[in-house]
């Protein structure tokens, strides 16, 4: 066998899996990215003065904004 051809077959081998690796990285890097900056909203409550006043605290941890589109007040269900 020529060595010529086996050394271009390796490095026509290895040029395929760089190019197969480098369309792989940019997949995970692109799917990364749209997760990094989603809007995280965070919730907790605070009951103050024996039950009388009630505080709900909603808060954006994520880098992206949150829209908020609709919010209802309900008490016992109404």
């Amino acid at each position: 066998m020529d060595p010529l051809l086996i050394i271009t077959a390796v490095g026509v081998f290895v040029a395929a899996c760089a190019f197969i690796t480098t369309i792989w990285q940019a997949a995970i890097t692109r799917k990364h990215n749209r997760m990094s900056v989603k809007p995280h909203l965070t919730t907790w409550t605070t009951t103050i003065h024996e039950g009388r006043s009630y505080a709900v605290h909603l808060m954006n941890n994520g880098l992206g904004p949150a829209l908020i589109t609709k919010y209802e007040v309900l008490v016992d269900g109404e």
